[in-house]
């Protein structure tokens, strides 16, 4: 008897330090998705660390079609699921951010990505894009890294890669960003708003140009 209230107790102590270190290692709502962390760079809202689906600042992460909550493998109108009234902000339920990361989070808004925007001019804020050389010795835009250097704040960036857009192929990789937006374009309901960039600071602007079927990143922002 003392054996097996012996080997019971080793049993559930070896459980709980199982458990202490998963608790350690958290995750989104799907069991998959690693959660970033919200940094604070002064501003109304804080930015994730890194891209939805990713596992750190540099990877690409998950492409999304504007109000589609599922990663697929094709961005063409035949497949796109969204369809319907069209509103100007995406619902709840059709933000990946939310589903994915928690109600604390959500896909950015224009006003979001303006006031992240705005900064550019701002002596208290850096904006550096960086870059790499591929195997061939071709330079290619790794992405754009912003970082804080005011009070409290000081110190903290995000870094967002130049990761492209997907259709039938994955295009404009380290060359460009596109990161979506919550809200469609109000004069062209085909096409959503996104933050988009190249090498130059005056490419960094959120446009109305981008199709909604098109695979998009995602930089969720938190609102706790």
């Amino acid at each position: 008897m003392k054996r097996l209230l012996y080997f019971s107790a080793v049993v559930l102590l070896g459980l709980a330090a199982v458990s202490c270190t998963k608790e350690k290692i958290r995750y989104a709502e799907d069991g998959e998705t690693p959660l970033p962390k919200a940094v604070d760079l002064g501003l109304s809202v804080k930015w994730a660390s890194f891209n939805l689906g990713a596992s750190n600042e540099y990877d690409n992460g998950d492409y999304y079609a504007w109000g589609e909550t599922k990663v697929k493998y094709n961005y063409t109108y035949g497949v796109y699921l969204y369809n319907g009234d069209n509103p100007d902000k995406l619902p709840k339920s059709k933000d990946p951010a939310r589903k994915k990361l928690g109600t604390d989070w959500r896909m950015p808004t224009v006003a979001d990505f303006n006031e992240l925007i705005d900064t550019i001019n701002d002596d208290d804020y850096d904006w550096k894009a960086e870059f790499g050389t591929d195997s061939e010795g071709e330079e290619y835009l790794k992405g754009w890294r912003v970082t804080s250097l005011r009070g409290n704040t000081k110190g903290n960036s995000v870094f967002f890669p130049a990761s492209g857009f997907m259709h039938s192929v994955l295009g404009y990789a380290g060359t460009a960003g596109f990161y979506w937006t919550s809200e469609i374009n109000p004069e062209y309901n085909q096409t959503a708003m996104a933050f988009r960039f190249f090498d130059d600071e005056s490419t960094i602007k959120v446009t109305n140009e981008t199709t909604r079927c098109y695979g998009l990143p995602i930089r969720p922002v938190n609102v706790e």
